[in-house]
């Protein structure tokens, strides 16, 4: 007997059990040498275990020998074996054979078959030849398969949810103004909902009046400002305009400190107005019209 997992020295119930576990395992191959000592020093103080270690190699050299002496078969060993073949044989091994069938002649005459398969083969000709109405062959008669329709899943958009947030938009006139339109927008549903997704009221516009379309208009994202820049800004200069949006906050405006001057001030003093000078009074006397007296 062979042990491939063995406690440990230690960790043997007793002394004696490990003695009789390693008698086993030399009976089949050799031990360790430490084992080995082991197991005769307690085999010659202990004789219960040497009995047992000594039982161990008596029936190992028996089991040996038996190799060496074939052992004799029973005298009615034939008889059985040959009772055993003949029980199991089929019956054909003992000559029984199934018996043949004996072949009768017929009654009818070959002759007399061929006559009437020719007979009827003839008036079978004749009928056919008759002139008479012949069946009419019906053609095929058309079916109209109607086929209904099958009924196709409503198809409806595909739902997802949309945050909150509000949504601008802007309409041009045709005299250059702008309206700046912002609302809130809470639940976004498709087309054709009815009440269930009613549309959204058109909110008050800011309103910015230019001479023309702007060339741009960003919108703020914190307080929905507007800065609007004119068309006439790349050739001729033209302006920027901020719209301050709902949530803004004005801002004060700081007031502008005096700075002392160092350097006088220089009086501009500008002279009279001169006035041509009047002639001098004539002592002379002016003359007199007599034409028309």
């Amino acid at each position: 007997m062979s042990l491939r997992f063995r406690p440990r020295p230690d960790h043997w119930a007793s002394s004696h059990e490990r003695a009789r576990v390693l008698a086993a395992e030399r009976v089949d191959q050799p031990i360790e040498a430490t084992e080995d000592a082991w197991l005769n020093d307690h085999l010659a103080e202990c004789q219960e275990c040497a009995s047992v270690a000594a039982a161990y190699a008596a029936q190992r050299a028996e089991l040996r020998g038996l190799r060496r002496r074939p052992p004799t078969p029973p005298r009615d060993l034939w008889a059985r074996t040959a009772a055993a073949i003949e029980r199991e044989a089929p019956a054909t091994s003992r000559g029984q054979t199934a018996p043949r069938r004996r072949s009768y002649p017929s009654a009818v005459p070959l002759g007399a078959i061929s006559g009437l398969l020719v007979i009827a083969v003839v008036v079978g000709a004749s009928l056919l030849s008759r002139p008479g109405p012949r069946p009419s062959i019906v053609g095929p008669t058309a079916i109209a398969a109607s086929v209904a329709p099958i009924g196709s899943p409503l198809l409806r958009a595909t739902p997802f949810v949309v945050a909150a947030a509000n949504v601008g938009w802007m309409k041009l006139g045709a005299d250059g103004k702008i309206e700046v339109y912002d609302t809130p927008v809470d639940r976004v549903c498709p087309a054709g909902e009815g009440a269930d997704c009613p549309p959204i009221a058109e909110p008050t516009p800011r309103s910015i009046q230019l001479g023309q379309a702007p060339a741009s208009v960003t919108r703020s994202p914190k307080d929905s400002g507007l800065v609007v820049v004119d068309a006439d800004t790349k050739g001729n200069g033209g302006g920027v305009y901020v719209l301050p949006g709902t949530n803004a906050t004005p801002r004060p405006t700081p007031t502008p400190a005096e700075s002392p001057s160092t350097l006088p001030s220089a009086v501009v003093t500008e002279p009279p107005p001169t006035e041509p000078p009047s002639p001098p009074a004539s002592s002379e006397p002016s003359p007199v019209d007599t034409t028309g007296s």
